[in-house]
């Protein structure tokens, strides 16, 4: 889910302002710019986004304005004169002369000044507030999102019942067309009515789609469950889309009625649309 969040901390040195903004995405893609961190507090940003966001792509983005003047940028000397010595290295020993500028970016050879004004745990607290912030209005999407997922769900409960109610008359009707078929086609001859309808009772037995509408049901409040639960549910809500989509595929199969078929297209569609909405839920 999408969401965007600031923190600020300001001291009399300067302020620091931490941008976080998340964009949907299957995994956790952390980016992080504006300025360069130690390791040992980057792994710590890193960590904290992933505690708290879990997932999507996220950019992290860090400034700081020190005394009105924004912050700037400084060579990093020893990180050149290192480089340096290696390229020449490979091209006395190998007698190939690599190009620097192919092989590393600037934020290689500048640092952005400023950060070190601020202790850690300063840092850390105002990446938390920006934090706070995203997961607020991933919370309002979510909800939004729960709404439309609860009135698409209600649309297919009411398909179901549908076909439920009208499934006995369909059936009745269609045994019919069959009992009359199969009486024309053996006038001239001698076919014990008891056989016959036993047949025509093995074929209403193939076509009772009872069950299927029952787990169906099932799996729905299941689902609606699922959205009033806290905690990652995605991946639940993706399995009982999977058994709703198979439930339906085998009701669309014993169909004997084209009346039946194009609900069973609009329960498709449905279920579709829930499974795009799914895709963005933890």
């Amino acid at each position: 889910m999408t969401g965007f969040g600031r923190g600020t901390l300001t001291r009399p040195q300067g302020q620091l302002t931490i941008t976080v903004r998340s964009v949907n995405s299957r995994y956790l893609d952390l980016k992080i710019k504006g300025t360069d961190f130690p390791p040992e507090l980057d792994g710590k940003i890193r960590e904290l986004v992933t505690r708290e966001l879990h997932r999507g792509s996220v950019m992290v983005i860090a400034e700081v304005q020190q005394n009105g003047a924004q912050q700037s940028l400084k060579f990093n000397r020893e990180r050149y004169e290192a480089l340096e010595s290696i390229l020449l290295g490979i091209q006395r020993e190998y007698g190939r002369h690599l190009d620097m500028g192919q092989l590393v970016s600037m934020n290689d050879l500048f640092m952005v000044t400023g950060v070190d004004e601020f202790s850690s745990e300063e840092i850390q607290k105002t990446l938390s507030q920006a934090i706070r912030e995203v997961v607020r209005m991933r919370l309002v999407e979510g909800r939004s999102m729960s709404r439309d997922i609860q009135e698409v769900l209600s649309k297919v409960k009411e398909r179901l019942t549908s076909i439920e109610s009208n499934m006995e008359t369909i059936n009745q009707e269609i045994i019919g067309k069959h009992r009359q078929r199969i009486k024309a086609l053996i006038e001239d001859y001698t076919v014990d009515d008891g056989r016959i309808e036993q047949e025509l009772a093995l074929l209403l037995d193939k076509m009772d789609i009872r069950e299927e509408v029952v787990r169906c049901a099932s799996h729905i409040e299941q689902f609606l469950a699922l959205l009033n639960q806290e905690g990652p549910v995605g991946k639940q809500m993706n399995f009982l889309l999977q058994e709703m989509g198979r439930e339906i595929n085998t009701i669309g199969s014993k169909a004997g009625s084209t009346e039946i078929i194009n609900t069973v297209i609009d329960l498709k569609s449905d279920i579709e649309k829930i499974r795009e909405q799914v895709q963005n839920i933890l």
